[in-house]
């Protein structure tokens, strides 16, 4: 080594003493050495200019893409609006046709800032506990890192519940919802991130919560009141991709977000994309909506009658109870299990890319499911046979998490893909079996979705807290393979109690009766 290291001193000196004008040429010995290193640099030079005309062509091909897009979206709704307006034309007049689908940038906005913390918000909770509140002590904190989680669905649960009542009709427009709920959200995300303790971060959620409730209860409600009984399984998958693709953008910008800035950071973030709702709502359906929601409906009735039909009405009751245990599975297994299982041994932004494949399904196949499987809307066979298999995953998520990182990796991925195939059909399928239910054709649709959508919120307030106590009473894994014990639970009692009335345009096998 001695003589090698001194060559290469040698050969250090004689080149920083190279001058082109005293003629000093390099001797013999070193000449191949210098020509492999002047190939190599070469090499490396037409590399570089390689990468940077390749990033030249796709920064082109991007905004060219980005323009011609717009375009065509343009040239679609152009084309659509044209559509609508010859349909509308008749001898006494125009009737006023509203698209169900306008709903859908809205709420695509609204899930893309609402949902932007999930991949932390249980982390971010377990960071607050370290200052000492009047919670401090009455739970583990296994159970405090899931109580912010918990207390925006209660809130969201108890608004629900109240804006299926009369009162709530009565002194609260339904045109108003976009806005009141974007205000409340915005506002809820500032707290968030303004947070100093679990019980600010608390209250921020709860604000979240009522804007939630609005924004959610108003979408079905739109889709409901504009689109046809034929197609009303189709819209109702429409929402459900609409919410699947702002939780698919919102776990990434989210995750990587937090990575390089800070959870506050990440809030305020989320704070300025949901007030973009504003822009959409008025460009949108400012002149579209009318009166159809502040219409009088002449079904609707207040909660005491729903109760009171509702609790002979086997089949919502079924309803009800599958509704609650599969949001129990999902916000448990979702919101607050995978963040804190993988945590340890991934950054945010791994993680992030991770929970974005739940989304992938519901983004892409939502509307081929609900309109290409014709058993989804007059059969609960599909809703059953994909939560099962959902549940029976969950309850061997626990073998492959003491491999390698790769392994709890591909575990993870596939069991987010199959929950997204599962969710994909059983979300618009539960909406549209409740529409068929005894209860909803007798008292209308308004005060029908909104106790419905508040009822699946215990679900999803049950869901940190289920998890959460068998997670501090064993681990994390026990506690996923109880949520899928119960989900498969939840689906057998489906299976054998709720009975769908038979549509009289279609025969035994699904098919329409021409």
């Amino acid at each position: 080594s001695v003589p090698y290291r001194e060559s290469i001193l040698t050969f250090n000196t004689m080149v920083r003493e190279m001058n082109p004008h005293n003629n000093f040429t390099m001797p013999v010995e070193f000449q191949g050495i210098l020509d492999r290193v002047r190939n190599h640099v070469q090499i490396r030079l037409k590399q570089i200019h390689l990468t940077a005309a390749n990033l030249n062509q796709v920064a082109r091909e991007t905004v060219s893409t980005i323009f011609h897009g717009r375009q065509a979206l343009l040239g679609a709704v152009a084309k659509q609006r044209a559509t609508l307006q010859a349909m509308t034309k008749t001898s006494g007049g125009a009737a006023r046709i509203v698209d169900p689908s306008q709903i859908r940038p809205v709420i695509f906005l609204f899930f893309l800032g609402a949902n932007i913390q999930s991949t932390f918000l249980p982390i971010f909770a377990r960071e607050l506990l370290e200052t000492p509140t009047f919670l401090t002590g009455l739970f583990s904190n296994e159970i405090l890192m899931g109580l912010p989680i918990t207390c925006h669905m209660v809130t969201v649960f108890f608004f629900m519940l109240f804006m299926g009542s009369r009162t709530f009709k009565q002194w609260v427009p339904m045109e108003y919802a976009v806005g009141i709920g974007t205000f409340s959200t915005a506002a809820g995300l500032v707290l968030c991130g303004l947070s100093g303790s679990i019980i600010q971060l608390i209250a921020g959620r709860m604000l979240c919560g009522v804007g939630f409730s609005f924004i959610v209860v108003y979408g079905k409600q739109f889709i409901v009141e504009h689109a046809t009984k034929k197609d009303r399984a189709l819209h109702l998958a429409g929402f459900t991709a609409a919410f699947s693709g702002g939780l698919f953008c919102s776990t990434i910008i989210g995750s990587i977000l937090a990575d390089y800035f800070s959870y506050q950071f990440v809030f305020f973030s989320a704070t300025a994309i949901v007030l973009l709702i504003y822009v959409f709502d008025y460009m949108i359906m400012a002149d579209k909506t009318g009166n159809n929601l502040s219409a009088p409906d002449v079904k609707t009735a207040g909660l005491t009658r729903f109760f009171r039909t509702g609790i002979t009405d086997a089949n919502l009751i079924c309803l009800f109870v599958h509704g609650i245990f599969t949001r129990i599975t999902f916000i448990g297994f979702f919101y607050f299990s995978l963040p804190v299982l993988l945590k340890p041994d991934f950054a945010y932004a791994d993680i992030g890319r991770i929970m974005m494949f739940y989304s992938i399904p519901s983004v892409l196949f939502a509307g081929v499911l609900n309109k290409g499987i014709k058993q989804i809307r007059q059969s609960k066979t599909s809703v059953v046979g994909s939560n099962i298999i959902v549940g029976i995953v969950l309850v061997f998520f626990f073998l492959p998490m003491s491999g390698p990182l790769w392994m709890k990796a591909t575990a993870a991925i596939i069991t987010l893909l199959i929950l997204g195939v599962s969710n994909s059909i059983t979300f618009p399928a539960q909406a549209a079996l409740l529409l068929e239910t005894r209860t909803a054709k007798a008292l209308g649709n308004q005060t029908t979705v909104s106790v419905y959508s508040s009822f699946e919120r215990i679900g999803s307030a049950l869901g940190p807290v289920f998890y959460g106590f068998f997670a501090s009473a064993y681990d994390i894994t026990t506690a996923i393979a109880m949520g899928g014990i119960l989900c498969v639970i939840g689906n057998v009692i489906f299976l054998f109690y709720f009975n769908p009335a038979p549509n009289p345009n279609q025969d035994a096998s699904g098919e329409r009766i021409p």
